[in-house]
């Protein structure tokens, strides 16, 4: 009698999930010998690996530790805090991770990202407003809860928002990659009134950045290569700024920001320059040049300016965010150092408002002055955490902090 092989039946796809999670194994157990979190998602009869390398600074589990950079010269410290989240009502929200976030930022870092892809933001002194084209739009931070809410009443008119900024009244500016510049006369609770065109984008005008002054709206155009002026009482346009000092053409401003004098300030992401001008549009001494060394520009993208005068500026190419002092002396730049890896892609600055003479860590109070003590939200459009706090420290002659 001739011997026969017989096979046990086994479930249809059994062999077929078997070496799935064989191979799903292997994978994880490679990829996380080099840092990496790996995830493996079935749809649709289809499987996705999904693979994000998670940094050992912000974005992990571990209780972030400050980092302080200081002036050569003793008078500032700049001190990151870390995720802007932390210092404010709220910190125990985690957010939900997405799956986009998941592939490019990994499992924990993607859970330290409220916003996707902020760029320009402003602060009007109770919330703050961010500019997420990887969102619904713009984000509403308010005081008190920190949670991140959007802006109703934008409709489809704004779908890629560049640049925010309010004025005292009230009245919010937006100014949107596909739209242009929109005003709305109130926001309140995040809710927004009609929204009129001021400047369209077309084929003359792509309108990229922002500020407002009591009696000025700048507008950043970088395909015209200059600064529009309204009037804001009257939305009257203003003579157009061309030029800087020394003749030179502004190509690129995508961030503008007054200061408390009234002087504009412009950052050209092409020139690699920081342009300024006085109240009436006259070209003054332009803020550092292009190039890599110290107080030199790659790719300036943001700029503001603080209560006291002093500029920050957020340079994409160079990764870091630099501080002047009013008259345009470089002070101090931050950036990846030992313990810290830094900004990934620094889209965004603006100063931010904690309470006068609070500790940014515990929020106590410790008898300092609140002019002594500054801080501005950095917009990491690529990092995570996606908005992080940095304090700007005067320090006393002794070489400790106010």
């Amino acid at each position: 009698m001739k011997r026969q092989n017989v096979k046990t039946p086994q479930p249809r796809g059994a062999g077929e999930r078997e070496h799935r999670s064989t191979c799903d194994a292997r994978l994880e157990a490679g990829l996380s010998l080099a840092g990496c979190v790996v995830s493996v998602v079935a749809a649709g009869g289809a499987m996705f690996l999904l693979a994000g390398c998670a940094s050992d600074g912000v974005g992990n589990d571990r209780r972030f530790e400050p980092v302080t950079f200081r002036a050569e010269s003793g008078e500032l410290e700049a001190v990151v805090r870390g995720d802007f989240f932390e210092f404010e009502p709220g910190r125990d929200r985690a957010p939900k991770p997405n799956l986009l976030d998941r592939i490019i930022f990994g499992e924990r870092r993607s859970a330290t990202r409220r916003l996707r892809t902020p760029q320009g933001m402003t602060f009007d002194g109770s919330t703050l407003l961010v500019c997420d084209q990887g969102g619904p739009g713009v984000a509403t931070i308010t005081r008190g809860d920190s949670a991140v809410r959007w802006m109703s009443g934008l409709g489809r008119e704004s779908v890629a928002p560049l640049d925010v900024c309010a004025d005292g009244s009230g009245r919010v500016f937006i100014v949107d990659q596909v739209a242009g510049v929109m005003c709305s006369a109130a926001l309140k609770e995040g809710l927004a009134g009609g929204w009129e065109i001021l400047l369209a984008s077309d084929e003359s005008h792509r309108p990229v950045s922002a500020a407002v002054s009591p009696k000025v709206l700048a507008v950043g155009d970088a395909r015209a290569g200059r600064i529009e002026r309204f009037d804001v009482a009257t939305r009257r346009r203003l003579e157009a700024i061309e030029y800087g000092a020394g003749g030179a053409r502004i190509v690129s401003p995508t961030g503008l920001a007054f200061a408390p004098d009234g002087s504009l300030l412009a950052a050209d992401a092409v020139q690699g320059v920081v342009h300024r001008f006085d109240a009436e549009g006259v070209p003054l001494e332009p803020l550092g040049r292009s190039g890599r060394g110290e107080g030199e520009f790659v790719r300036p993208k943001d700029v503001c300016v603080t209560r006291s005068g002093r500029v920050v500026v957020a340079d994409a190419g160079r990764q870091s965010v630099l501080v002047f002092d009013s008259r345009g002396r470089f002070l101090i730049e931050v950036r990846g150092s030992d313990g810290w890896p830094g900004f990934t892609m620094p889209g965004g600055v603006c100063t931010y408002d904690l309470e006068a003479g609070e500790d940014a860590e515990t929020g106590v109070p410790d008898g300092r002055s609140g002019q002594s003590r500054e801080f501005v939200v950095v917009a990491d459009t690529l990092g995570a955490p996606s908005l992080v706090l940095v304090e700007l420290r005067e320090m006393l002659s002794g070489g400790e902090g106010r």
